[in-house]
């Protein structure tokens, strides 16, 4: 008479080769029942005569756009709502992110409100504004991104703050005057005031 010696170590290798036997037998059911990847054409929404009149709200949104000039926005948003029913105009709250004008000026944005016209591209901050970079500071009630024009600017008082000078004006203008070149002209107006700091 034969007498099997199983032991403690003999079952639990046993069962390690019947597991990965059964794991690759149940992979090749799976690949082999499974159906092909032809889920029919792709659906199309359309927003035509959707009405908006009921109005929408969407929270803690994340806004992004890029155009072929380089100008492009990232920033989040505690709530965005179209405007008049419309989805070119959306106004949007707690705005905090970036806009970067030319490929080597990227501003940090932080402001109460904005609004963005899609027909037009112009993006509207208003209410605590704070622009700021490696260079300076920005701070007003209100300025306007004109992403078609490359153009910043503000009829609101506004206060710039660079490393040594601090500047007060009730206007301002900048615009990239070549797009080959990389330098920006900055208009001030309406009372402008500096202060150098020693």
């Amino acid at each position: 008479m034969t007498v099997l010696n199983i032991s403690y170590t003999t079952i639990i290798k046993f069962i390690k080769i019947l597991s990965g036997f059964i794991a690759l037998i149940l992979m090749a059911m799976i690949f082999s029942i499974s159906s092909k990847n032809d889920f029919g054409d792709p659906v199309k929404v359309e927003t035509k005569d959707l009405d908006f009149s009921s109005g929408f709200q969407i929270d803690e949104a994340q806004l992004i756009g890029l155009d072929l000039k380089g100008s492009s926005f990232n920033f989040s948003a505690k709530t965005i709502n179209p405007i008049n029913g419309s989805l070119s105009i959306i106004s949007g709250n707690e705005i905090q992110g970036t806009i970067t004008l030319t490929p080597e000026m990227l501003l940090k944005i932080q402001a109460k409100n904005a609004l963005f016209d899609t027909t037009s591209n112009l993006m509207n901050l208003k209410g605590q504004l704070h622009l700021k970079n490696d260079d300076f500071s920005v701070f007003g009630s209100s300025i306007t991104f004109d992403f078609e024009k490359n153009i910043i600017h503000s009829n609101q008082e506004i206060e710039i703050f660079l490393p040594s000078t601090k500047i007060k004006a009730g206007k301002i203008k900048v615009f990239k005057p070549n797009p080959k070149n990389s330098y920006l002209k900055i208009f001030l107006g309406d009372g402008v005031r500096f202060k150098f700091f020693l």
